[in-house]
């Protein structure tokens, strides 16, 4: 495969490879594609899991208030 790609399309230039990678392109944008698609579901859980931990919290709150109350007067 080296000694193909290096004849029919060469690169002659230092600091890149001597043929282009197309295994590695496909990769990289199969990966980009991905990425994309997955910011999006990722910002919902995120925002989600936000709601949820802001929901246990005022309800600790909520529930140690009332549990405080109650050994006031004990």
């Amino acid at each position: 495969m080296h000694k193909t790609m290096v004849e029919v399309m060469p690169i002659n230039i230092n600091f890149l490879s001597d043929y282009p990678d197309f295994l590695a392109f496909g990769i990289i944008m199969l990966l980009a594609v991905l990425l994309a698609i997955g910011v999006k579901e990722s910002t919902i859980m995120n925002n989600l899991f936000t709601v949820l931990n802001m929901i246990v919290i005022a309800i600790v709150i909520v529930a140690g208030s009332i549990k405080g109350k109650e050994n006031l007067f004990i």
